[in-house]
């Protein structure tokens, strides 16, 4: 939760600043906006475009992305 109330109002000093007046809302599990651990420390959401089928760090890519996605909030 914390991870994304940083991210979401851009950094720990505009959160505080934000806190001080009241306009902090904290994210649902459950909301679209809500990222996992691995979602805000990584905000990749496709793979690189200079990867191609068939090179050696192709399939690497496509299976970190793909774990990556599973533990990605649903909604």
């Amino acid at each position: 939760v914390w991870l994304n109330l940083v991210s979401d109002y851009g950094g720990i000093f505009k959160l505080f600043f934000n806190l001080i007046n009241g306009k902090v809302s904290i994210p649902k599990r459950s909301s679209e906006k809500y990222r996992s651990m691995i979602g805000c420390l990584d905000p990749r959401v496709d793979l690189e475009p200079n990867l191609q089928l068939g090179r050696p760090e192709y399939e690497p890519a496509l299976s970190l992305m793909a774990a990556k996605i599973s533990y990605e909030n649903s909604a």
